[in-house]
């Protein structure tokens, strides 16, 4: 994980078998490990999922990405130190190294966030995190959603690799914003007004 400069990690705590999924070719390689750090309980077969329907069908020839999952206070971290933003997100994204034949990358989503944003788009928190994933290995293979018609064409794609695994796009709540790629500010606690 980008967080652990050392390249030291702790043992995941939940590691199930890789579901199957159909590589792009018989040549493909793809290996997607992820890491949960944090409480919640976390649907790791599904991430695996999303992150291989992506990379299967747009990545390269042999492609390797590190998910981890973490609270708020551990993606806060990483926002301020790597994107000098000094707030929770809800995902992040660390290619490592890109070329035509090899991509490596870490995505580091937050399930603190998924679980707080979930509600206002009308699905549960696993649902939002697998958007997280999705979204965050669309940007390792060049996707990106800076300006209006970038942004249509990625949500083209979140809702095309949500629909390979059977998920259906909530519509948003209205106002809510474009959580994949700002996030939920939450108001500051308020003040107790002194009176005079």
């Amino acid at each position: 994980m980008a967080a652990d400069r050392r390249g030291q990690s702790p043992p995941p705590k939940q590691r199930p078998a890789q579901p199957p999924s159909p590589p792009r070719s018989s040549s493909q390689k793809l290996r997607v490990h992820v890491v949960v750090r944090c409480a919640a309980e976390i649907d790791v077969p599904r991430l695996k999922a999303a992150a291989r329907a992506v990379l299967s069908a747009e990545g390269p020839a042999v492609a390797e990405v590190n998910v981890a999952v973490v609270d708020d206070p551990a993606i806060h971290q990483l926002n301020r130190t790597f994107l000098d933003h000094d707030y929770p997100t809800d995902v992040i994204t660390f290619p490592m190294h890109q070329s035509p034949q090899r991509l490596e990358g870490e995505i580091v989503v937050s399930a603190d966030t998924a679980a707080a944003n979930a509600p206002d788009y009308g699905w549960d928190a696993a649902s939002e995190l697998t958007l997280y994933v999705i979204h965050g290995c669309l940007h390792l293979v060049g996707y990106n959603d800076k300006g209006e018609k970038a942004t249509r064409e990625m949500r083209k794609q979140e809702a095309f690799y949500l629909a390979q695994l059977g998920m259906t796009p909530p519509r948003p709540a209205a106002g809510a914003g474009d959580r994949a790629t700002k996030p939920r500010r939450r108001r500051p606690k308020s003040r107790p007004r002194r009176s005079r």
